[in-house]
């Protein structure tokens, strides 16, 4: 038989046994609780990096073709504005050629005309080459450099005063005075052979560096 006194004890007892279950069963349900709440964040976190991999995979295409347009669109404008630097130049070129040419059939004692209607003829001709120079390269001088530009500008201006000067002495005398103005024509003559020469050497020049810079970068 179970004395009375023994109930305390007894009681007592089970409540420590009771508390310590207790304490365990919670500590076991923490730790089921945080490990699946650890697992459906890992899950998430998952989730939410392989969706970030896809759209920065997919932006990162987006941006190489964006770039790689951006690119070809560069590299076209490059090249047509490369084109018509060698358009500008091969056409000055050929224009002061052709210039230095008509002044040495006008005005070069050796081969220029010695008939009134010859003279005349020629020295027009090498003043509307000279005009019509001056229109092209003030209408396309923007494509080359400035060196460039500058001389030419300053060869063509130069070139014109004395084949304007020229003419007009033409246009003052009659056939048989021509011979008179020989002088003239010779200081003419010297004067754009002086500017006009170093023009085309200097236009020749850009264009072959010019030109072979552009294969070697190809």
């Amino acid at each position: 038989m179970i004395e009375l006194t023994s109930f305390p004890a007894l009681f007592g007892g089970a409540t420590i046994i009771a508390t310590g279950l207790s304490s365990w069963f919670g500590r076991l349900l923490l730790k089921k609780l945080l490990n699946d709440e650890k697992h459906k964040t890992d899950k998430m976190l998952e989730r939410f990096k392989s969706k970030l991999s896809r759209n920065t995979s997919r932006e990162l295409e987006q941006v190489k073709s964006q770039l790689a347009l951006h690119t070809k669109q560069l590299e076209n404008e490059h090249s047509a504005i490369f084109s018509k630097q060698i358009e500008v130049m091969d056409t000055t070129f050929k224009a002061l050629v052709s210039i230095s040419n008509q002044a040495s059939r006008s005005l070069w004692f050796v081969e220029c005309p010695r008939d009134a209607s010859g003279i005349r003829a020629e020295a027009n001709k090498l003043h509307q080459e000279i005009k019509e120079l001056t229109v092209y390269f003030s209408q396309h001088r923007i494509y080359l450099d400035s060196e460039v530009c500058g001389v030419v500008s300053d060869a063509i201006s130069k070139a014109s005063d004395p084949a304007v000067a020229y003419v007009c002495y033409l246009g003052n005398y009659d056939d048989h005075e021509l011979h008179t103005i020989q002088d003239v024509r010779d200081r003419s003559w010297d004067q754009i052979c002086e500017d006009l020469h170093p023009a085309i050497e200097l236009v020749e020049s850009k264009f072959r560096s010019q030109f072979l810079h552009h294969k070697s970068t190809k």
